[in-house]
Parts: C-alpha cells; structure tokens; sequence
C-alpha cells in the first residue's frame, strides 16, 4: 500500500438554498493510516470512489443551508463540515483525510451575468447619489456666497448712506454757526449735491439726461423739495 498523501480531486453540482444551481470544485487530500494498512487494503477496492460518496453526499447536506453570496462567504465552513463528515466515515476503512478544500463554486454563466448586473446597477445608483450630493454642496456654496455678498453690499450702501448723513450733518451745523437761515443752507447743500450727481455722471460716461438739465435745475429741485418739507411740516402742525 502507497502510504504517501494522495489527492481525489472531485466536480460536484449541487444548488443553494435560494435554488441557484452551482458546480464545486474540491480537493480532498488524504493517505493510508500506517496502523490500519489491513483494513486500507482488504475493507476498500476502492477509495477514490468511495471518498467522492462521501464528499457528494456531504456537501449536498450542507451547501443547500447557505445562500450564493453566503457560499462564497461560507466557504471553508463548508469545506469543515465535509471534512468532519468524510474523516469520521473513511477512519473505518483505514483512510485519513488530511484536507478538504473548495477551490472553487461556479455558477451558471446567466447567474454571474445576472449578479454582475447588479453590482454595476448598485455602483452606478451611489455614483449618481455622490454627483447629486456634489451638486447641491454646490448650489449651496454658491447660495451662501450670494447671500454674503448681498448683505455685505448692503452693509456697504448703509455706511455710504451713514458717511453721506453725518457728512450733510456736520456741514449743515458749520453752515448755522455762521449765522445763515435754515432755508440758505439747505439751498446750499441741495445744490451741492445736485452738482456732485451730474459730476458723477458725467465721469462714469452714462448716456443719460438728469431731468431738469436746465441753468434752473437746481433751483427748481431745490424749490420743489423745500415746498414738500414745508407742506409736511404743515400737515404734522394741523394733526397736533
């Protein structure tokens, strides 16, 4: 008797527990047990016969308790409960079984396209959520960044309009100290500013006209603006 490790390598199909049929290949490595040489050669003609009994039957007891993506996961689970199982059995004719090994578990080629399938479908779905993810941290960076810009926009008209008030103000005081009537000084600064807009006009190369445009424009604004002070300063006077 050849006392050597032998290997029986074995091609079985069988199917999962969710009926998906597989093909299995094994390895089983196993040689004679020098003390029980008699019993190898007079109990069993045939091993490797007897071995791949064993192992079909083992492994269509135990895979059928596993899903496919479970078998893949559960490989060398099962390749221990063929073991257990083929050791024990073979032990009586003289035979030890040194390893069990699944070299590999084969789908149909429809299963595989099928499982491929799905795998591209789950990457391209958190592909597309990544993108959709990207652009909303976009529209939101940009909304945030307009928002910004809006209110230090108008943080920047109201100290304009604060610098202009406290500036209209301090020369509106020095211009009373000098002995001149409330009406003479807001004819002044009216006209000021009256000249000031058209200078700024004229720099910034508009093409407009600031309506009156005549030699009386400002006298005019001036006119109409301290007639509607005066008429409100009426109307407050009669409601008290």
């Amino acid at each position: 008797m050849d006392l050597r490790i032998q290997q029986n390598n074995i091609e079985i199909e069988t199917k999962t527990k969710d009926n998906v049929f597989v093909r299995l290949n094994l390895a089983v490595q196993f040689q004679v047990d020098p003390v029980k040489v008699v019993d190898a050669y007079y109990k069993l003609s045939k091993p490797f016969t007897q071995i791949t009994s064993y192992v079909e039957d083992a492994i269509r007891s135990s895979l059928p308790k596993y899903t496919l993506d479970e078998s893949y996961e559960k490989k060398d689970d099962i390749a221990r409960d063929v073991f257990d199982t083929v050791s024990f059995e073979m032990s009586e004719y003289g035979y030890i079984i040194i390893k069990t090994l699944i070299t590999s578990i084969e789908p149909a080629q429809e299963v595989k396209d099928s499982m491929n399938a799905i795998n591209a479908a789950q990457r391209q779905r958190q592909a597309a959520q990544e993108l959709a993810n990207a652009d909303k941290i976009k529209i939101v960076t940009a909304a945030e960044a307009d928002a910004e810009k809006d209110r230090l926009h108008g943080e920047g008209i109201a100290n304009q309009r604060k610098a202009i008030v406290d500036g209209l103000s301090e020369s509106f005081n020095e211009l009373k100290s000098s002995g001149l009537s409330e009406k003479d000084i807001m004819s002044i600064l009216l006209t000021e500013q009256y000249l000031d807009a058209l200078n700024t006009f004229a720099k910034q190369g508009n093409h407009a006209i600031f309506l009156p445009a005549g030699a009386n424009g400002a006298e005019d604004i001036r006119t109409q603006i301290l007639s509607a002070l005066s008429a409100s300063k009426d109307i407050y006077t009669n409601l008290k």
